[in-house]
């Protein structure tokens, strides 16, 4: 069976959230339920009957079995975050990018382990592991006021899939400079 929760914690039992499944049903305690979210793998506990709802028809029928039995496969490489990290609001974090990792900060984070984030990065915009780091939005090179690169095309905030976290990490200050914010080294081996 696949469900989805529906309740925001600390809201009201009427409010509802906008669909974030599907989750796959993995163990029952009573009228509470265990669920794996089928494409992130983050597992959710102590889920009330009253707090799911079913899941929409897959447009194949395979498409949610095959897209849970990869989550549950997918084995967490060392440079992942683990899905059972509990991520928090003010947590900073360094994401895949793609070519490249970035440094980022959790805004907020939702149940199916994505976050909305807060880029950062140097003045020169390289991604230095030994520079001090802004939020994009304060780069003196940017052309326009909420983006991250100097062209413009990308955001300064933007919304992260879990499987694209790599670690969390503090900052830490150097050089008796208080405004400026550093990796620490062990997280500078993700910019090499």
């Amino acid at each position: 069976m696949l469900h989805q929760p529906v309740h925001v914690p600390g809201a009201a039992t009427k409010l509802t959230t906008s669909w974030n499944g599907p989750w796959k049903v993995v163990s029952k305690k009573g009228k509470k339920f265990g669920i794996v979210h089928i494409e992130s793998g983050k597992h959710s506990e102590d889920q009330h009957v009253t707090n799911l709802t079913a899941a929409p028809d897959p447009a194949h029928p395979q498409d949610y079995s095959d897209q849970y039995k990869a989550a549950v496969q997918r084995i967490n490489p060392v440079d992942r975050l683990p899905t059972e990290y509990d991520l928090q609001a003010g947590d900073d974090i360094i994401v895949n990018a793609g070519k490249r990792n970035a440094v980022a900060k959790a805004l907020e984070v939702y149940q199916d382990g994505s976050a909305m984030v807060q880029w950062h990065n140097t003045k020169k915009l390289d991604s230095s592991p030994t520079a001090a780091y802004y939020p994009s939005w304060y780069t003196p090179k940017e052309k326009h006021g909420e983006t991250a690169s100097p062209t413009g095309d990308m955001p300064a905030w933007d919304i992260v899939d879990r499987a694209k976290m790599v670690t969390v990490f503090d900052y830490q200050l150097e050089g008796g400079k208080s405004n400026s914010m550093m990796l620490p080294k062990d997280v500078r081996k993700y910019f090499k």
